[in-house]
């Protein structure tokens, strides 16, 4: 890539008679003769000096207003992106924050809308969008998509920071959106919003339409099965209420059946939350009660245990959220998971806990001992408690020890054990 200075000489030479060769401005300037005093040399010598620097300095000031000028109007003006009342970071708030997940295909720009005093102060581009299929909610197959970030009046494309281009038609991505509530004069009431696009849009490389998702890319099944999986389980977890005991959460959490109601693959193929769901235990660490289940068969190397927390209060036992008392913010269940094989000694949970208490963060590690092991586990070098759990799945009984520990260690989040018999 050229500098900046190669840049302005290209453009020097392009647009006068300016080579770099200073010469021609010499040219223009009465040079004293060899016959003057050393007084008259040095005075027209200092003279010829301020000249030549004056005259350059105003040839320089006028071209490279002229050059900063014409980059501009070929640039784009990246704006502050606006504060979030979410984590795009963290999948579970993310999921929880907005109303549709999806996958799409990105057809043509229909319009641009220029700022006109409503809404937010940033160009929209308009798209149309098709072949639709919902991770979470539900509506048409094809719609409309209002991207913030386009060319202005003047033909600049603004767009916000993070952002690198707008979306690409014929391009397939995930998309986590809300829809437009009301109308107005730049967007219709039930268009797709997507206000940064680096967070809310994720492109899908040579994605197939006409395969199942479990079928796709590794690639594009490691965008799409986080997303596809918490969606799932809050579904689910939907579905339950307020319970005046926690055995009777237990029960209508053992005994719910996941329903595949979409309008797109059966996500029971996708191997993502399986029925049947066994309880295996409840336990309290910081004051906070957690329930573990888990779900699908072990027989069939796929089961996935699940860590969720639970609140009782004023004689009801419920599932907790997060920001209760914030209305504006992600209401997200607080959760982990861990992929749990049978033929393996040892499973890790794949998301953690956090908590803020006492002026403290916390920090939750599960993970589980296949069989009723001796073996200590360490999160974060802290021994972990130990829960030795007898379960049953299709006449077979199973054992394995579940273990946890707490945390105020965030530089790493690691897992050892240790065998007392070596």
């Amino acid at each position: 890539m050229k500098s900046t200075k190669s840049r302005f000489y290209d453009f020097l030479s392009r647009s006068t008679d300016f080579s770099g060769d200073y010469s021609k401005i010499e040219e223009k300037i009465t040079l004293p003769t060899l016959n003057s005093s050393f007084v008259d040399q040095k005075t027209h010598g200092f003279q010829i000096q301020k000249k030549i620097i004056l005259t350059s300095l105003i040839l320089l000031a006028v071209v490279t207003s002229i050059f900063v000028y014409r980059i501009t109007q070929n640039d784009t003006r990246f704006l502050s992106k606006p504060d979030l009342a979410y984590n795009p970071f963290d999948i579970n708030e993310t999921v929880s924050f907005f109303n549709y997940i999806f996958i799409g295909k990105i057809g043509s720009l229909s319009e641009t809308s220029t700022y006109d005093g409503s809404g937010t102060e940033i160009s929209y581009s308009i798209f149309s969008i098709d072949q639709i299929q919902y991770l979470k909610g539900k509506g048409d197959s094809s719609s409309e998509l209002v991207f913030y970030g386009g060319e202005n009046s003047s033909g600049v494309m603004e767009m916000y920071e993070g952002v690198t281009e707008l979306p690409v038609e014929s391009e397939y991505y995930l998309f986590i959106a809300n829809k437009a509530y009301e109308s107005t004069t730049r967007v219709k009431e039930g268009q797709f919003i997507v206000s940064l696009g680096n967070y809310q849009m994720i492109k899908l490389s040579n994605f197939n339409p006409n395969l199942p998702i479990d079928q796709q890319s590794s690639e594009n099944m490691d965008i799409v099965k986080p997303y596809a999986e918490i969606a799932q389980l809050y579904t689910l977890l939907d579905q339950l209420g307020l319970y005046s005991n926690t055995n009777d959460l237990v029960g209508d959490l053992s005994n719910i059946v996941f329903s595949s109601s979409q309008n797109v693959n059966d996500f029971n193929e996708f191997g993502i939350i399986l029925n049947p769901l066994t309880y295996l235990t409840t336990f309290i660490s910081m004051e906070k009660n957690f329930l573990v289940f888990i779900s699908g068969s072990i027989a069939e190397v796929n089961s996935k245990v699940f860590i969720i927390e639970f609140t009782e209060y004023n004689g009801k036992v419920f599932l907790s959220k997060t920001n209760i008392s914030s209305p504006s913010l992600p209401h997200a269940y607080v959760f982990s998971t861990i992929d749990f094989y049978v033929s393996e000694e040892i499973s890790f949970d794949s998301r953690e806990i956090v908590i803020y208490s006492q002026s403290n963060y916390y920090s939750f590690g599960f993970s589980i001992l296949n069989n009723f092991s001796d073996k200590h586990i360490y999160y974060n070098e802290i021994e972990c408690e130990r829960l030795p759990i007898e379960f049953s799945q299709g006449g077979v009984v199973y054992n394995i020890t579940f273990c946890y520990a707490v945390s105020t260690s965030f530089e790493s989040r690691t897992f050892s054990f240790v065998d007392p018999y070596i």
